[in-house]
């Protein structure tokens, strides 16, 4: 063999063996490395409460790190690291805010490492909900005769759902979340009696409802015969000198008044019965009431309560509701679909344009209204009598207004509280009455007083929920 062959086959041979010994320390050397670029994750979850808060994640990388995630309210610190320079530990912190929605949220964070190859960890962050909430702007709402669309604000930290008992009442949007404004829209009504319908908002377990009441073209309302009362300016309370008058009827003032609607007659135990069944108030007469908390007084008398129904006693449905409390009264209005009269708008109601102590004039008679007429008013005799009882609505002649029992027979809650000095203070356009009180107002005199206490300005008052026997109802709603 020459040398040169020899020479070659040496590097052949040296070849043949260095070439695997390269790749076997270059296998161990990359196994070695991947060993060491790993990127793992103390959890792969997190569950947060509603109030938010912040918890930690440990990450074991040797290699530079960096998170992602999806949502604005999560937050993590730091959102990369590089253990090779020593600015960073192993740990990420996680937090979220509080969350005011009634449904739970989840976001996912991901940890990619620097390295191609290397596998990221995903974490998934759950974090629940509050309770529930729902409230309504109104709880009832009252609509003309000719049909139009009105606001209802929802306000909800859930999504919610609106539903309606009739097809001629309508809501837009159906559905949605968090607060909103709704638009309720009813056709025109021709019928001669007014309709109801109850829209129902629900978000999740809770549920609200308004009851939608629209006029008949006559402007009654659940039947029941209402009178219109034109806007007008009369002068309120009584003349110092008019004999029986209170200083509480003093002074004398300019009112103006929207027009408005009154019942023709008082409010009969048989209509009050009705009512008292479709709410379905049980023996113990106990209900709620608009704007009021807890359960109040809805009972009366001359009604009874068998096998689950209120039906008046015998011979006296249409005979008008008494000892019905405030309470009472302001629950069947607004189920009716109207409201208690002002202590303006029943003054200006009974007085029909008259500007002396009744309706009748000067003096009234128990041939003009039940009252007792064994006393005698101004010095003069009535030659009246006592029946000591109440009569049947509409039993007397009606005022020039066509409103019967504005004098005695029960006397009438009105929806003002009572203030003794309220008439030196009182707004001369529309009084509401003051703003808060312990009493409420009464007007009209009843079967058992004196015809001086059933003067037209005469002002009594009693606590809401007093139930004394002469408290009756006379229901009133706005606009004509």
């Amino acid at each position: 063999m020459n040398k040169s062959l020899s020479h070659r086959y040496i590097s052949k041979r040296i070849l043949s063996v260095l070439i695997p010994c390269i790749l076997l320390i270059s296998c161990i050397k990359t196994q070695e490395y991947e060993e060491k670029v790993t990127l793992s994750v103390s959890t792969n979850s997190l569950n947060f409460s509603s109030e938010g808060g912040q918890q930690k994640i440990s990450v074991e990388s040797h290699k530079k790190w960096t998170v992602s995630q999806d949502v604005a309210w999560l937050s993590i610190d730091p959102s990369s690291c590089n253990p090779e320079d020593g600015t960073c530990g192993n740990e990420m912190n996680v937090r979220v805010d509080a969350n005011s929605n009634a449904s739970s949220r989840v976001a996912t964070i991901t940890i990619s490492s620097s390295i191609s190859g290397v596998p990221g960890q995903t974490i998934n962050v759950s974090q629940s909900g509050v309770a529930p909430t729902l409230t309504v702007s109104v709880p009832s709402i009252n609509f003309s005769a000719a049909g139009e669309q009105k606001p209802l604000t929802i306000n909800s930290n859930a999504n919610w759902t609106v539903s309606s008992s009739a097809l001629w009442c309508t809501v837009s949007p159906p559905s949605g979340n968090g607060d909103h404004q709704v638009n309720i829209s009813v056709t025109a009504h021709t019928g001669a009696n007014s309709r109801s319908a109850t829209i129902t908002v629900t978000a999740d377990f809770l549920s609200r409802q308004i009851n939608v009441v629209q006029s008949s073209s006559s402007g009654d309302l659940q039947g029941i015969k209402m009178v219109r009362i034109n806007a007008g300016t009369f002068i309120m309370g009584s003349p110092e000198m008019e004999p029986e008058s209170y200083d509480d009827e003093h002074p004398q003032h300019s009112v103006t008044l929207s027009a408005f609607r009154l019942s023709e007659k008082e409010i009969t135990i048989k209509d009050y019965c009705r009512f008292l069944n479709e709410r379905g108030i049980g023996s113990d007469g106990l209900g709620t009431v608009t704007g009021f908390s807890g359960n109040q007084n809805l009972m009366i008398g001359r009604a009874t309560y068998s096998n689950g129904q209120w039906s008046p006693q015998g011979g006296y449905a249409n005979y008008p509701v008494q000892s019905v409390t405030w309470y009472g009264a302001k629950a069947f209005c607004d189920w009716a679909g109207g409201r208690l009269p002002t202590e303006a708008e029943w003054e200006y109601a009974c007085r029909a344009g008259t500007t002396t102590p009744f309706n009748t004039g000067e003096n009234i008679t128990t041939e003009q209204a039940n009252f007792d007429g064994t006393w005698t008013y101004n010095e003069n005799s009535t030659g009246g009598t006592f029946l000591q009882r109440i009569c049947p609505v509409g039993s007397f002649a009606s005022n020039a207004w066509g409103l019967y029992d504005m004098h005695g027979n029960v006397q009438e809650w009105c929806n003002d509280w009572y203030s003794d000095s309220y008439y030196t203070s009182s707004a001369s356009t529309n009084p509401q009455g003051p703003a808060t009180g312990t009493e409420r107002v009464i007007r009209g005199g009843c079967w058992r007083y004196d015809a001086g206490s059933c003067r037209s300005a005469s002002r009594w008052y009693n606590y809401p929920s007093f139930s004394y026997s002469p408290n009756g109802i006379r229901l009133a709603a706005s606009g004509h």
